[in-house]
């Protein structure tokens, strides 16, 4: 299970003391204004750490002058293999151990010090059974004696261990702070979201007394205890962490385990909130449609908001989706989410989630998606990408969280570089027996109503006042990174006749407009595709599949159309048979619309551009740069088909 928290309630010196004496593996993730830092465990001892400037060991090893970029790229391949990176750079003689140790300890230093005087951030620990070498990036037992860095080297000598009761107290404070218990300062000037109902009674149950306390121990003694199994900190602080039953303040305690699932299709029944005397110029907030029995919509305002030195927020309606396929945590997650006066919309099949998140996005609405992956056994990680791929390409700013059944850190890697915000794991199987099931669910969605408060709160922020200002901010931002991304791929136009390269590239640029298209050549007889993108809808690669479709010039179709007009088309096709061998041609998946672009070089249409949306079906918006670039392209693609004609048939 990920447990959640920020640096100002616990620093990074009590998770790292927390995470050692537990002996716990798994990766420590702080985001703060400069990125995403981690920094991995086994066992309790520290493995390897990234930054924003460091993303891996290879990246580090290269910008500190131990490798050069050929060998760096070498170490890649061997890792694509399955050797890892510091493994291949021993077995290669490229450095030696104690120079790779040297290394790796002072890449640690790097990315933990500005760290641990830090209390900007916010930290999610992602538990894990284990870690491979492939995941640490070498082989921990070939490298240190003891199988990793203990804590005291790279705190120091001056950072002694606390005693653990000081870290349970540290703990507790924050997770009391996480369910918005504890009064916070506002700054001047920003908003203040802390709840002002009256605090409810103490929910922690007391800790089991320890027999001992762990005394402060020195760097010396920290290495005598390394063979010595300790089974403290983490798990009395997850305790700690823990709801007792009955003792929510004025909510009554949790229904039976039996009621939950039946819940589902109808909330319980609760005492009407009081009502907060809201500003005279507030209106009230409109509701989701009813739509689907998971769809909830708070009955009246729970908190009352205090926003200081800035005006009221009209119209703030905080809306979560959550694709989760386990009825209780849906159920937890509901009630979680409705004590703090949020939207929710919640569904067990990606198929509904995905037409709640289409409705939302066209209607500009900021929302929180929660995506859960499902078995791995499933396929259910296709479809979370593709969702993903959709929120992100839309508008980058909207978060989403992806909940895992187990950590997964090469899953986890992917869906980091796919986009999304956070990788949290659900409870442990071990932790859902009778009597402990209900806490540790209440617990994780505290978790998530953690996280989407953060998001609703920094939008705000963001916008001014205007909760749904990031579909401007994130269209002006991606206008810049498109130009951006259009000057740098006009300048890899270098090689003329490589068709590849020239087809690789437009199809590069179209990516960041649609989500997928295929480049046709325009030949003496027929349309031929030299390349292609994209989802096929489980039918295969979308880059063969666009090689083999042909379409005769004569043939009616808008490939035809387009040449003639020289003219861009967008919208709806023609039902011709070409036109249907081309959308079959790319795959099962039905575009809504299609936009097709001539390429020119000067009055010549030498190839045509074919995109879509058709996997989330999402309206195809102004694609202005990709015009400009297709213009620059002309000359070089012409070029590239006289060089290639015999290969890709284009005579």
């Amino acid at each position: 299970m990920s447990l959640l928290g920020r640096l100002e309630d616990l620093s990074l010196t009590d998770i790292v003391q927390i995470v050692f004496l537990s002996r716990r593996t798994g990766v420590l993730e702080i985001i703060d204004s400069r990125g995403r830092h981690s920094v991995m465990f086994q066992q309790g001892l520290i493995v390897n750490a990234t930054s924003p400037k460091t993303p891996d060991l290879g990246a580090y090893l290269l910008a500190c002058g131990m490798v050069d970029a050929a060998t760096l790229q070498t170490m890649k391949q061997a890792e694509d293999s399955g050797i890892p990176l510091g493994t291949a750079v021993i077995d290669m003689n490229v450095v030696t151990v104690d120079a790779l140790s040297d290394a790796i300890r002072l890449h640690v230093l790097d990315v933990m010090t500005p760290l641990l005087s830090s209390r900007d951030g916010e930290f999610n620990f992602i538990l894990s059974e284990s870690l491979t070498a492939l995941d640490i990036e070498y082989e921990p037992q070939r490298i240190f004696k003891e199988g990793g860095i203990a804590p005291a080297r790279i705190l120091g000598e001056g950072e002694k261990l606390k005693p653990l009761k000081g870290l349970e107290d540290s703990m507790r404070a924050g997770k009391e702070l996480l369910r918005g218990n504890v009064a916070q300062t506002t700054p001047p000037g920003r908003l203040d979201l802390t709840m002002t109902e009256a605090p409810p009674a103490p929910r922690f149950a007391p800790l089991p007394p320890s027999p001992m306390e762990p005394p402060d121990l020195s760097e010396n003694e920290l290495a005598s205890i390394d063979d010595e199994p300790f089974d403290l900190g983490l798990d009395a602080a997850l305790e700690a962490m823990a709801p007792t039953p009955g003792t929510r303040g004025a909510e009554p305690a949790a229904a039976p385990l039996e009621s939950l699932v039946d819940s589902v299709l109808e909330p319980p029944v609760t005492p009407e909130p009081p009502v907060a005397e809201l500003p005279a110029d507030a209106r009230p907030v409109d509701s989701l449609p009813a739509s689907h029995p998971d769809v909830v919509a708070p009955r009246g305002p729970a908190t009352e908001f205090r926003i200081t030195e800035q005006p009221p927020i009209q119209d703030m309606e905080r809306v979560v989706v959550l694709y989760q396929q386990d009825p209780l945590l849906r159920v937890s997650a509901r009630r979680a989410f409705t004590r703090r006066g949020m939207t929710t919309a919640q569904y067990g099949a990606m198929e509904d989630a995905r037409d709640e998140v289409v409705e939302l996005l066209k209607k500009n609405r900021f929302f929180v998606t929660f995506l859960d992956l499902g078995p791995p056994s499933g396929g259910g990680t296709g479809e979370v990408l593709q969702l993903l791929a959709q929120v992100k390409r839309r508008n980058h700013r909207l978060p989403v969280v992806v909940i895992d059944r187990v950590a997964d850190l090469r899953r986890r890697h992917d869906l980091l570089k796919s986009g999304a915000d956070l990788y949290l794991t659900k409870p442990a199987e071990g932790h859902l027996q009778p009597g402990m099931v209900e806490e540790q669910l209440a617990l994780f969605a505290d978790e998530l109503v953690l996280f989407a408060q953060r998001a609703f709160a920094e939008q705000i922020e963001a916008g001014g006042g205007d909760p749904d200002a990031s579909y401007q901010i994130s269209a002006q931002e991606k206008s810049e990174r498109n130009s951006q991304v259009l000057m740098q791929l006009i300048n890899e136009l270098s090689d003329p006749n490589d068709i590849s390269q020239v087809s690789q590239t437009i199809l590069r640029l179209t990516g960041q407009y649609l989500e997928r298209g295929a480049i046709f050549a325009s030949a003496m007889v027929q349309y031929v595709g030299i390349g292609g993108f994209g989802p096929t809808g489980g039918a295969g690669d979308m880059n063969e599949r666009a090689r083999g479709i042909k379409v005769g010039r004569n043939e009616p179709s808008v490939l035809k159309d387009v040449t003639e007009s020289r003219k861009p088309h967008r919208g709806k096709l023609r039902k011709t048979d070409a036109n249907v061998r081309l959308i079959g041609g790319l795959g099962t998946l039905m575009p809504s619309e299609v936009l097709v672009l001539p390429i020119l070089n000067k009055d010549e249409v030498v190839g045509i551009l074919y995109a879509d949306n058709a996997s989330n079906r999402a309206p195809i918006e102004e694609v202005a740069g990709l015009e400009i670039f297709l213009s620059q392209a002309g000359f070089a693609l012409r070029n590239a088909m006289i060089a290639n004609r015999g290969r890709y048939g284009l005579e």
